[in-house]
């Protein structure tokens, strides 16, 4: 799942909308496995990975889609969840829904959890 061999890679990424160039954080699946688990507490790497990739800034559902290699709907179905227990947040910009990582305690035990890999980027 996900475009990332290493623990972490920083992916350059354009966004689909507005055209605005990010750098986004991915994660291999063992790494989203354990975020999952620990921090998110499900077991569903998927959560992970779109935390993750969120965790730095907003993006659309279809970008995340695109970075999780997932088709919109699954994508849409686990970032309401994750909106829901309050992991991300969601901001609605010329229509269309963008999510981020809420600040507060799962944000920082996500980079907690980064944090020994942030330096091979």
């Amino acid at each position: 799942m996900g475009l990332a061999t290493a623990p972490i890679s920083a992916v350059p990424y354009v966004c689909k909308v507005s055209g605005q160039k990010e750098e986004v954080l991915l994660v291999s699946g063992e790494l989203a496995e354990t975020i999952a688990s620990q921090v998110i507490g499900r077991q569903d790497s998927l959560d992970a990975l779109l935390a993750v990739a969120s965790l730095h800034t907003q993006l659309c559902e279809c970008d995340l889609a695109t970075l999780a290699q997932r088709s919109e709907t699954d994508v849409l179905a686990h970032l309401d969840r994750l909106e829901e227990t309050g992991v991300l947040t969601r901001r609605l910009i010329n229509g269309m829904n963008y999510f981020g990582v809420a600040i507060g305690q799962t944000r920082d035990e996500i980079m907690a959890s980064l944090a020994p890999y942030l330096n091979d980027l």
